[in-house]
């Protein structure tokens, strides 16, 4: 939906709060989790991808 929300399972959320839906429904009775941390884009965490590209934007402001 933008860059803080998701559509999951037809209601608008976050990221770790649909997380936190589907370990809830494995069993785990976790009060938190960090959802871009679960979350993955073709193999790769959301953090990781985020992560990658903040240190390619921090590159090339410095290579300016």
């Amino acid at each position: 939906i933008d860059d803080k929300r998701i559509r999951f399972r037809d209601k608008e959320t976050s990221l770790s709060s649909a997380a936190l839906e589907i370990v809830h429904e494995m069993g785990y009775t976790w009060k938190q989790i960090a959802g871009p941390q679960w979350w993955l884009y073709e193999g790769t965490t959301l953090s990781e991808l985020r992560n990658l590209a903040e240190h390619e934007e921090a590159n090339d402001e410095f290579n300016k």
